[in-house]
């Protein structure tokens, strides 16, 4: 059983190390400017701070690993409780700290970090144990629809308070893909899907400064600043690399030209110095992460583990989905972290320890290598699935 599962692991363990190894060199190659220019930012301080992140984030894929799945489930709730918390502790005067306006992180004297990562990984947890319970296409009681639409509110409501719209929106987004994979009826998932558009567009309206970025992004290049000037540099940075790229730390726009270079638009820079080859490389390998993830989703006998391998394969997937969107232009202007790749450890640590739970999950719910059809088995109170 352990070498079946190790079957499983490798091949996603291999594109995450390629990804980091990339985010080192990205990091470096980025980040170093900033020591430059400043004059009193060590030039390897932000590569250090990232190789530290990825043994902290080693470390909770291997806690991760050792975690049996049903004391996951059982200490869901917890979890979600404590993430929240920390959501919150962002406002305690002394301990949270603010940037750009947006107060999002914990700062304990050298150290500080992003509550909301470790929130995501809690969510998804939470919607793994919520959905593991219910039946394909049933009608489900009213109890767990009541306590779906109170966690998709928790989802939506802290990340706003932070000022983290991209956030609130990825989890609406991760919970409309949840209740479908958890089989909810396609009448329940439209209506909840239809709620939730209408939140985050209540949302969206009610802060100014987001519809002021929408219509920088619906005027293109006809404003000069803020998110116009990102999108501008984003792709000028994109289009300068060409089919091979300017060379390795050889970036033009990463001397200070494109803002957050090493973090919310690393992969603009990654195109100008590795060109479209280089790029496609990176969004090869997040294809990868997804195929392998759904792969010991779909191996697993255990619903929750399903459920939770394939919650969270699609979190990781849809934050690289968006991070590449908006350097492309694609989208509008809103900073979340290249998973594996941007400067960030609170991002490196979360994505790291998730990959790890996605571990534990093929180690504790493979049955063959086989390739097995999302179908229930259907003796009641049953929540194991079946191969075909």
């Amino acid at each position: 059983m352990r070498l079946l599962a190790l079957r499983r692991e490798i091949p996603i363990l291999v594109p995450m190390v390629i990804l980091i190894g990339i985010g080192w060199v990205m990091v470096f190659s980025t980040a170093a400017v900033i020591g430059v220019e400043s004059g009193h930012v060590a030039v390897f301080a932000h590569l250090r701070r990232q190789v530290l992140a990825t043994a902290i984030g080693a470390l909770g894929l291997y806690v991760a690993l050792r975690l049996p799945l049903t004391a996951l489930e059982a200490l869901a709730p917890r979890l979600l409780a404590v993430a929240s918390a920390l959501m919150l502790v962002v406002f305690v005067p002394g301990v949270g700290r603010s940037v750009a306006r947006a107060t999002r992180w914990i700062s304990l004297g050298p150290v500080s970090f992003q509550p909301v990562e470790l929130f995501k990984v809690a969510v998804v947890l939470m919607y793994a144990r919520l959905l593991c319970a219910e039946r394909l296409r049933a009608a489900w009681p009213l109890r767990t629809w009541g306590a779906l639409a109170a966690l998709a509110v928790l989802s939506l409501l802290l990340p706003i308070l932070q000022r983290d719209f991209g956030s609130a929106v990825l989890m609406l987004a991760l919970a409309v893909g949840l209740l479908w994979l958890g089989g909810a009826r396609w009448s329940a998932l439209a209506a909840f899907g239809g709620v939730a558009l209408a939140a985050a567009v209540v949302a969206f309206a009610s802060a100014p400064y987001r519809l002021h970025r929408l219509q920088l992004y619906l005027a293109g290049f006809g404003h000069g600043g803020g998110a116009g000037y990102q999108t501008q540099q984003s792709l000028i940075a994109l289009g300068s690399g060409g089919l091979r790229g300017v060379g390795l730390g050889e970036s033009v726009q990463k001397l200070l030209f494109l803002p957050s270079a090493h973090a919310d638009f690393i992969f603009a820079i990654i195109g100008e110095e590795l060109g479209l080859i280089g790029a496609l490389a990176v969004v090869g390998l997040y294809g990868l992460l997804l195929r392998e993830g759904l792969s010991i989703a779909q191996a697993s006998v255990m619903r929750f583990a399903r459920l939770l391998a394939s919650g969270l394969t699609i979190l990781i997937f849809l934050q690289a989905v968006w991070h590449i969107a908006v350097s492309l232009v694609l989208v509008p202007t809103k900073g979340l972290a290249l998973p594996f790749v941007s400067y960030g450890g609170s991002s490196l640590i979360a994505s790291m320890t998730a990959i790890g739970l996605i571990l534990r999950c093929a180690d504790d719910g493979v049955v063959s290598p086989a390739p097995v059809t999302w179908v229930p088995v259907n003796q009641p109170g049953d929540r194991a699935w079946t191969p075909s």
